[in-house]
């Protein structure tokens, strides 16, 4: 029979939850660098559709209408 003081102890130990908490660190800094480079993929996708439509501005229309090119983009 086990006495009132010997009880079996339930729960986590402090290293058990270090652990967890390390590992959901190590996760949510690799969501957060993944979220934020495909936020850079997509900011770089939209200026590189900008300047390709410039440059088709420029070379279809500007440079067919003119017969030049303009001195300045302003």
């Amino acid at each position: 029979m086990i006495a009132a003081s010997e009880s079996p102890q339930s729960g986590f130990t402090v290293i058990e939850l270090l652990v967890v908490a390390a590992v959901t660190l190590a996760a949510s800094v690799l969501v957060f660098v993944q979220v934020n480079n495909v936020t850079i993929a997509n900011n770089d996708k939209q200026r590189k559709t900008a300047i390709n439509a410039m440059h088709y501005a420029l070379e279809e229309v500007y440079y067919q209408q003119n017969k030049a090119y303009p001195s300045s983009l302003v």
